[in-house]
């Protein structure tokens, strides 16, 4: 996280439920743009992460490499885009 050495995160706790998943992407992810320029942006994320409510992590993390793919097919990705996803058990 933070390509920059002077940029400063605050600690943050919180408690996820069983079967609750943590969606950390990066800047690629959310730039990543249609041939018109569209990124995916942080609603396309959502809604991709929304449709695969319940599933396990690695079939999210599928279906969002896809949907980067698809948006971004005639354009092509000019950054890398990393993704990091934890599920708890149920």
């Amino acid at each position: 996280l933070g390509e920059k050495p002077e940029t400063e995160y605050a600690p943050r706790d919180f408690t996820l439920q069983p079967g609750e998943l943590v969606a950390v992407v990066s800047e690629g992810v959310l730039l990543a743009a249609d041939a018109q320029g569209r990124p995916v942006g942080v609603q396309g994320v959502i809604r991709v992460l929304s449709q695969q409510a319940g599933k396990p992590a690695a079939q999210v993390a599928t279906a969002l490499r896809n949907e980067l793919e698809k948006h971004t097919a005639e354009s092509g990705r000019t950054d890398w885009a990393a993704l990091l996803l934890r599920r708890t058990l149920p």
